[in-house]
This record gives C-alpha cells, structure tokens and sequence, in this order.
C-alpha cells in the first residue's frame, strides 16, 4: 500500500513536470552527517549511536509550474545504514563492532517554493552624489530656457543608465524551502549470518529505511549577468517499521533471538550550480512613441501634434 502511494505521487509529479515551461538541472556536492539510533532487546545499557559525516553528490531536475511554484525529482547518495556485527548474544554488549554500510543512490521527489530576489546591497550610485554635477549642468545653461530643458533631459537620462549599471553588480538571494519524500529502490537484507572461524557471525544492518521524508531550504545568489548558485541545507528522517528485527543466535544447542530497532536521520549541506535548460525568449522591446514637435519661435514652449 505504501508503495502503491509513493508510485501514484511519483506519477502525479511527474506530470506537473512535463507540464511545466521552465527547467533547471542542478549538479550538486557536499557533505551529509548521518544518524543512526540502535536499540538491542530495548534495553538502554544495548543502545549505540552511529554518527558519521561523509561525502555527498546527487542531481536535480527543478521545474517552474508558475513563478513561485514547481516541482523537483533527482537522485542522492545516502550515507545512513551501518552495520552492528557480533557472535554471540551472551556477550553482544562487550563484543560488537559497528562500521558504516556505505553509499547508496536514493530518488527523491516533492514541491518547492521560490520567493522573490531579496536585493542583498544598496545601489553604488546616491542622489547626493549626483545633486551637484545635475546642478552644475542647470546652471552654466540658466541663460537659455532651451538648454536647461536639454541639459535636464540628458542628466536624466545619465541618472538611469548610472543606476542600471550599479542594479547590475548588486547581489540578489531568492529563498527556496522544499519538501518531499526519498525512496531507495533495492534495499539490502536487514540480517546476515556468516561463518567465521568456525564460529556464526551475525549482521543486523541498522537504519536501513526505505522510505523517507526530505525537508529542507536553499538560497540562490545571483547578479545580473552572472551564474546563479546555490547553498542548501536539507534534513532526512526515514519512516516505517525498517528499524525492527529479530536474530535467532545459535551456541551449542541453545536458541536466543535478540531484537533489534533502529531509527535514521540525517543533515545534508550542498552547493549547486543550475544549469538553465528551457531557451530564453528575447524580449520584445515596445517601440517608442514618435511625436512631431514644433515651437513658433526658438526657444518658446514646445507644442506636441
């Protein structure tokens, strides 16, 4: 059943993707510290934790359904099981080893939110700075009504390409919180029994979800004719009964099952690099409105056709 709700969510934003007008694929890198509980027999003096930081990659598809809102699926590594060895259940709180299982690629899926550009400076170009130049410029044309008309318009327009100029260095961060689900596909055996020197050693691989849920936020920065990038921070819990199972030891021809429960959890630092792949329309600018103008002396008031 299970399974059959994360199929029917994994279809259903599959096609709000296929429905979107804007992708972006995202390569990313970083570093995920993992947390793994194990609870022997339910007794606290048997419980270990397993705290490991390792290295993380993964790969995501965003796609923009409206400006705010879309949708994403990618793949992750995963660094959460870890394996709890020992030999026998008389002596598994003195003699046990615990090591990390391993990298493993999970999918993941869910919705994100993408708010508008936060300007993160002040514009380099003030009104004060500029004060004085406009009123330099008014007064070596005061003599001719006509020039001051012209020097105004040409201050104006120095004014607004100075501060296109400044809005184009300006840093800019949208905020991008997510949340979703992570399925691993092929998940490994939760015991193992092996025979080492003659002697049954057994595995019970702790933290071994099949299912998770995946929350988090990014922070995209960017300027106006530069790259964007992205540093986000994502938290995994994993859900399900993945955690509970039973051992049956062997020793000689005595039987004892221990019981295992386990939880995981983990932290994801990464930066990303989004890599536009929908093609930018050009902008179509409007044209200017001409007008004709004529005055009836040189420097009387303009009158507009």
């Amino acid at each position: 059943m299970k399974s059959l709700i994360l199929l029917t969510g994994g279809f259903t934003i599959l096609a709000v993707v296929a429905d979107a007008q804007r992708f972006t694929l995202q390569p990313q890198v970083g570093l995920e510290h993992s947390r793994s509980m194990i609870r022997v027999n339910d007794k606290a003096s048997l419980s270990s934790v397993a705290n490991s930081i390792a290295p993380s990659a993964g790969l995501r598809l965003n796609a923009k359904i409206t400006k705010l809102h879309g949708a994403f699926i990618g793949v992750s590594t995963n660094s959460s099981p870890v394996e709890y060895r020992f030999s026998t259940a008389e002596t598994i709180e003195q003699n046990h080893t615990i090591s990390n299982a391993g990298l493993r690629m999970t999918l993941q899926a869910g919705y994100q939110y993408t708010s508008k550009r936060i300007s993160l400076g002040k514009a380099s170009a003030h009104k004060s700075d500029q004060k004085p130049s406009y009123n330099r410029a008014l007064s070596g044309m005061s003599g001719s009504r006509c020039g001051a008309y012209s020097s105004r318009c040409g201050m104006a327009r120095m004014k607004q390409e100075a501060e296109q100029k400044s809005k184009a260095k300006n840093w800019y961060m949208s905020v991008q919180p997510s949340i979703g689900a992570a399925f691993v596909p092929t998940v490994s055996a939760m015991q193992q029994v092996n025979v080492v020197d003659g002697k049954n050693e057994y595995t019970y691989t702790a933290a071994n979800w099949r299912t998770a849920i995946v929350t988090g936020v990014a922070f995209q920065f960017s300027r106006k004719n530069d790259q964007p990038f992205t540093v986000g921070i994502n938290y995994l819990k994993g859900i399900g009964k993945f955690g509970t199972e039973t051992i049956e030891t062997t020793n000689g021809l005595k039987t004892t099952p221990v019981n295992f429960r386990s939880s995981a959890s983990s932290w994801n630092l990464s930066f990303g690099v989004p890599i536009s792949l929908s093609k930018s329309k050009p902008e179509v600018k409007a044209r200017p409105e001409v007008k004709n103008y004529y005055y009836k002396s040189k420097c009387q008031r303009y009158k507009v056709i």
